[in-house]
C-alpha cells in the first residue's frame, strides 16, 4: 500500500473522518532524518496494509496542518484514531521503536479498533 499525500483539502476526509487508524508522517524534503525514516514508513504501510492507513504531510507545503498539531520538530509521526491523536513518535528511530511508540502490534491494532473512543477516554475508563 502506498503512503497518502495529505493536504489541507483532503486531511479532514482522509485522517479526521477515517474509519481506520491512520499514521501520519510530518516531514520536509530538506530534512535528513525525515529521508531516513521514509523507507520505514513505506515498509510499515505494506506490513499493516488493510489494518492501518499511512499518510504524510509536507510541513513546508502544508504549514496550517503542522501548526494545528504543534509540530515544531520533524520528523514527527502521529497515529490518529477517531480523529484524535492517540500515539506519536518524534525523531528518526529504528523501525522497531517506531512500531512500539505508535503501538503497531497485533494487540495495539486489533484492540484499539474494537474498543473505540479517545485515548484519554480509554485511559480513564470512558471509552
Amino acid at each position: 500500500m502506498s503512503v497518502l499525500t495529505l493536504t489541507t483539502s483532503n486531511f479532514r476526509r482522509e485522517v479526521l473522518e477515517s474509519q481506520q487508524p491512520i499514521v501520519v508522517d510530518f516531514y520536509a524534503d530538506w530534512c535528513g532524518p525525515c529521508k531516513q525514516i521514509a523507507p520505514a514508513m513505506e515498509g510499515l504501510s505494506v506490513k499493516w496494509d488493510g489494518a492501518i492507513r499511512f499518510g504524510k504531510v509536507d510541513v513546508d507545503a502544508q504549514p496550517e496542518i503542522a501548526r494545528a498539531y504543534n509540530i515544531s520538530s520533524i520528523p514527527a509521526v502521529l497515529r490518529f484514531e477517531g480523529g484524535e491523536v492517540t500515539n506519536w513518535c518524534l525523531g528518526a528511530k529504528p523501525v522497531y521503536l517506531m512500531e512500539k511508540e505508535l503501538r503497531l502490534t497485533e494487540r495495539g491494532v486489533r484492540g484499539r479498533g474494537e474498543t473505540g473512543g479517545s485515548f484519554l477516554g480509554r485511559l480513564f475508563g470512558r471509552a
